[in-house]
């Protein structure tokens, strides 16, 4: 399984990427895959999004669009959330609602990261929540229920992904079990910086060293209240993981967090904003 689920990712980036071709080598494909999700994005949201900004999004660049049915366990019903969605696509096995990274049966389950570390691939996450939030944690970690977010935690800092960028420093640091997460992580090559004391721009992280970027203490703000890092911290986070990938490439999930926020908030003027 798990060279077939890795492998099924990078064959459809390789279709979308390029114009298909039957007589096209290895050599032809592309190495790096990045996954973007609109968490809480549905073709309602796509819609409205288009509509408030002109009759324009970028996402409608992409040459090729499909739908894919995230559902749970049957036992669940059919309307899921945000941890048995991202597990299905981030371990390729359906699951129940809030489960992290875990069959239906509460068992693990690889993760693409963890495959694509495997496989020697340089990998990164980047969100607008906090990391041990429900879909980078399935990314991430192993948790019977997306609220164990100080156990999250303890999964991704032993996951050794290359590149972490999101909020939720509070799980890290200032735990019940009183341990430090990120003193342990900079004991184990990565370099943590903090929204606080450090600005984004013109940072040029060492590829040869773990990056972790804390965007926030907890959950980060609205895109409406001043949250601007994700432009800068996917591009960061693409030069960051192409040096350290090199010929082996890398992957990477980068997830627009709260368009799904907005929806539950019932405000549309915060899930347009996000969406946008």
């Amino acid at each position: 399984m798990k060279k077939t689920l890795l492998g099924i990712l990078l064959l459809l980036s390789a279709h979308a990427c390029r114009t298909p071709s039957a007589t096209a080598d290895r050599s032809q494909r592309p190495r790096n895959v990045i996954l973007l999700i609109g968490d809480g994005m549905g073709l309602t949201q796509i819609t409205a999004g288009y509509i408030s900004n002109g009759m324009k999004l970028n996402l409608f660049q992409f040459p090729f669009v499909g739908l894919h049915k995230n559902f749970p366990v049957k036992r669940d019903g059919l309307i899921t959330d945000s941890a048995a969605g991202a597990t299905s696509f981030a371990c390729g096995v359906k699951t129940y609602n809030a489960a992290i990274g875990v069959d239906a049966d509460s068992l693990p389950v690889p993760t693409l990261v963890e495959l694509a570390e495997q496989h020697r691939l340089a990998t990164g996450v980047v969100a607008t929540s906090s990391l041990v939030h429900a879909t980078p944690g399935s990314f991430l970690a192993h948790a019977k229920h997306r609220n164990f977010f100080e156990e999250i935690a303890l999964d991704i800092q032993d996951v050794d992904v290359d590149l972490l960028i999101g909020g939720g420093k509070k799980y890290f640091d200032r735990r019940a079990d009183r341990q430090d997460l990120v003193e342990k992580m900079k004991a184990r090559n990565y370099v943590a910086y903090n929204w606080v004391e450090n600005e984004m721009a013109g940072l040029q992280p060492d590829p040869t060293k773990n990056f972790v970027f804390f965007t926030s203490d907890s959950e980060p703000v609205p895109a409406s209240q001043g949250r601007d890092y994700l432009p800068g911290a996917s591009a960061l986070a693409c030069d960051f993981l192409k040096k350290k990938g090199g010929d082996r490439g890398f992957f990477l999930m980068i997830e627009g967090s709260q368009i799904d926020w907005g929806g539950h908030a019932n405000d549309s003027d915060y899930l347009v904003s996000e969406m946008i």
